[in-house]
């Protein structure tokens, strides 16, 4: 996943430490590090309604959107550090 934007700017709050992979999830879910499960499951919920594809009927972005979005929750529920 890579997110959309694709500028280092989307990547506020995120300390350039972390691996592109985990700032790039971070800056899909519009999150900063470092994260708990509780607000990101927050987050994921969140968005999760806004970019659904049952309320975007038809909206491609959209649906890329929720697919990205899914795909970085994944990703950062596997890395939470407060598992």
């Amino acid at each position: 996943f890579l997110h959309s934007s694709g500028s280092e700017s989307s990547y506020r709050g995120i300390p350039p430490g972390l691996s592109t992979r985990l700032r790039s999830a971070l800056a899909v879910l519009d999150m900063d590090y470092p994260y708990t499960q509780k607000t990101l499951k927050s987050q994921y919920r969140l968005l999760v309604k806004k970019h659904h594809p049952d309320k975007n009927k038809g909206d491609k972005k959209a649906e890329e959107k929720f697919k990205e979005i899914t795909s970085a929750y994944a990703y950062l529920m596997e890395h939470a550090e407060d598992r």
